[in-house]
């Protein structure tokens, strides 16, 4: 699908560009990435949905895996700094697993045992892994530039599904959604902007509109969607129901 070297050659050619830009990049998922670790403790539910936590933490770490193919085969700074941020969040998707797996029962499956419940989130993750390597396989994508706009793209449907069945912003916060937003825009301009003409297809163009987009629907539903019945104001009920979890 491109060539990984000519990548490589037009991101050095743009070297301080790239690097602002992916700075904005990380910036944005260092909010969205903290913002949902403080929210799903505040609230001891789950910030993520399942199927994104999964998805993510088998293509994070299949990146730090190949530490010899980017260290050594293709030798270059930005490959590099992409392994160590992964290597942050691979470490990050860990903690967002485990609250998962200690407030996700009560919601999802209140009638099995926390060692039923356990069992089908260990099954969830190796259908992540799975989902992820059949994608893998399909896509030329040697260093994962596509593979990491799909984990961007897929997280607005899920998480405002996620949001609206659950009739709550519980787990969610605007500023959360703001950092989504961050990073969706950030990694879109960066990539078509400076990574070559693969990266200035319609195709991706559009994906990058759409995650964007995605992004601020969040931010509106976070800040606006109690106005328009979408989600339940927080109240004291919704306290009651965080600290049973607690306690449970």
């Amino acid at each position: 699908m491109y060539d990984p070297y000519a990548v490589l050659v037009a991101v050095d050619a743009h070297r301080v560009g790239v690097l602002a830009l992916a700075g904005v990049t990380i910036i944005g998922m260092a909010m969205w990435f903290s913002q949902a670790f403080v929210m799903a403790k505040r609230d001891a539910t789950y910030s993520f949905p399942i199927f994104c936590s999964v998805f993510w933490f088998a293509h994070d770490t299949s990146y730090v895996a190949r530490f010899d193919q980017w260290f050594n085969v293709y030798d270059h700074w930005f490959l590099k700094l992409f392994w160590a941020a992964l290597v942050l969040t691979s470490l990050m998707e860990v903690v967002y697993l485990r609250q998962t797996y200690r407030y996700g029962r009560s919601e999802l499956f209140p009638h099995v045992s926390q060692r039923v419940f356990t069992a089908l989130l260990a099954a969830a993750v190796a259908f992540g892994m799975v989902i992820w390597w059949m994608v893998k396989a399909t896509l030329e994508d040697d260093l994962y530039v596509i593979a990491f706009g799909l984990t961007v793209v897929v997280y607005p449907p899920f998480a405002i599904a996620l949001t609206l069945r659950r009739r709550s912003t519980r787990g969610q916060s605007t500023l959360m959604w703001v950092g989504f937003t961050v990073l969706a825009i950030g990694w879109f301009t960066v990539t078509t902007t400076y990574f070559g003409p693969a990266f200035q297809s319609w195709q991706w163009i559009t994906t990058g509109i759409f995650a964007a987009l995605g992004g601020s629907a969040g931010i509106w539903l976070t800040m606006a969607g109690t106005r328009y019945g979408l989600v339940d104001e927080r109240d004291s009920a919704d306290a009651s129901r965080t600290a049973a979890r607690v306690l449970g």
